[in-house]
């Protein structure tokens, strides 16, 4: 008996160091390949100038948590590169009060519905008061996910050529809850910048910083890898080498 708990003792032991070892060969394996990466690019950073415009998201209800809205914030700057903003206010369905380029409200009405979208008067909002759930992360999920299609409606992309993905058709509020995530697809997210331009809102244009010192408007280098990079570039000739004219043998 002592000995076959000592066995498995040793065997967990062994399974324990081989998955540490594994972890730290992975870990090794990104931090290389990381490095590689910075090596060759520099990293990658936003054009100035190129993200221009305003998406505001308005928060005017205290039903659901300001940290849901904050992480479909989040999401929506990362996803479309839009500046998209989040701030407290107010909402009059009458004479609504545009912030920024376009307003995004998040509302708690028990009369207004659901979701109501205004693009062309810059504005669209949802109702929190509509998407309540007696499940937490049911309401959760539904705020984020009509966030999300609000968003998208609001910048121009009101459908997807991918089934059950969103914005999609919503019936009824537990249609919601058949989706997903809160992402959305690619063939949306495609579309938003040549609408919103409209509007003047643009995304920030992404490069490595390798483009950019080529493109002459990168910042001074900040780590090892940028000043390498800023270095060699820096070096190259900026006019064509002139290369003197072959001169003729006496012979010919």
């Amino acid at each position: 008996m002592r000995n076959t708990v000592l066995a498995a003792v040793f065997a967990a032991c062994a399974a324990a160091a081989c998955g540490a070892d594994a972890a730290k060969d992975a870990a090794d394996k990104q931090a290389a390949r990381h490095e590689r990466i910075m090596a060759i690019t520099g990293g990658r950073l936003a054009k100035p100038g190129t993200q221009r415009g305003e998406v505001a998201v308005v928060d005017c209800q205290k039903s659901a948590d300001r940290a849901w809205i904050e992480e479909s914030v989040a999401y929506f700057s990362k996803c479309s590169r839009f500046n998209v903003t989040l701030s407290q206010g107010g909402f009059d369905v009458m004479k609504p009060q545009v912030k920024g380029s376009l307003s995004l409200f998040v509302v708690d009405d028990a009369v207004l519905p659901t979701m109501l979208a205004a693009p062309d008067d810059r504005w669209a909002l949802i109702n929190v008061a509509k998407l309540r759930s007696d499940k937490p992360p049911f309401f959760k999920a539904r705020v984020q996910k009509e966030l999300s299609r609000a968003f998208a409606i609001l910048c121009g992309a009101f459908a997807t050529t991918f089934p059950q993905a969103l914005p999609g058709a919503v019936a009824k509020v537990e249609d919601l809850d058949a989706f997903v995530d809160p992402s959305l697809p690619m063939d949306v997210l495609s579309r938003l910048p040549a609408y919103a331009k409209a509007f003047g809102v643009t995304p920030a244009v992404i490069t490595t910083y390798r483009n950019a010192c080529q493109q002459g408007w990168a910042p001074a280098p900040t780590n090892e890898y940028q000043k390498a990079i800023w270095d060699k570039v820096h070096a190259m000739p900026t006019e064509p080498i002139k290369i003197k004219p072959e001169t003729k043998k006496a012979s010919d």
